[in-house]
């Protein structure tokens, strides 16, 4: 038997934190250029994809969208619902907004970003959101990640890390993963002492009733 080429080794590593930001709260992964597609030899080919749009991503920031995702994570809060709130921005104008329906519907799928994707569909009658930001007060799970990943989302900005159920950076890389048809550019942290703390209190409130 012939000795097996070490050239044939599969590629592990797709995408790397590039860059992380001055902001302490703030932490921005950029993701590789490029999606890999399988070779015939079954291994992973790289093809370059056009850069994403890093430069724009802070200036494009709107704090008071932030804030409006943070009035509708306590929206929730008042409603027995884990607060989160999100809401979406096309052409720096509020397009929908939304936050945890999941107890009051009993659906699994009523998280504040799916419910603004939905409303923003609704509102512009395509599944397609190219030109549209979302802010949220949580980073998005794998569920609400892949929901903007396949709305196409511009960018999106979000408040608390979740090292539980994180699928941005926390636990993965959905938005930055160039194996995907859809990269994200974004920044997390943002009113993130802010988000983090009505997340405490509302947990630790549960916790004393």
């Amino acid at each position: 038997m012939g000795s097996r080429s070490t050239s044939s080794a599969p590629r592990s590593v797709i995408w790397r934190r590039l860059h992380q930001a001055r902001d302490a709260e703030t932490t921005r992964f950029w993701a590789f250029p490029f999606s890999v597609a399988v070779g015939l030899n079954g291994l992973p080919k790289i093809k370059e994809r056009a850069p994403l749009d890093f430069e724009n991503l802070e200036r494009n920031y709107r704090p008071e969208a932030m804030l409006a995702a943070y009035q509708e994570a306590q929206i929730a809060a008042k409603l027995g619902e884990v607060p989160v709130g999100a809401v979406i921005l096309l052409d720096g104008k509020v397009l929908a907004r939304a936050h945890n329906l999941r107890e009051s519907r009993q659906s699994p799928l009523a998280h504040a970003e799916v419910l603004a994707l939905q409303g923003a569909s609704a509102q512009t009658g395509s599944w397609r959101l190219s030109d549209c930001d979302l802010y949220c007060t949580l980073e998005p799970c794998p569920m609400c990640a892949g929901a903007l990943v396949n709305a196409r989302i511009r960018n999106l900005y979000f408040g608390a890390f979740d090292p539980k159920a994180g699928a941005i950076a926390s636990l993965y890389g959905l938005a930055s993963d160039p194996r995907l048809n859809h990269e994200i550019p974004w920044l997390g942290g943002k009113m993130g002492t802010e988000c983090s703390e009505l997340l405490g209190r509302f947990f630790g409130q549960l916790r004393t009733d």
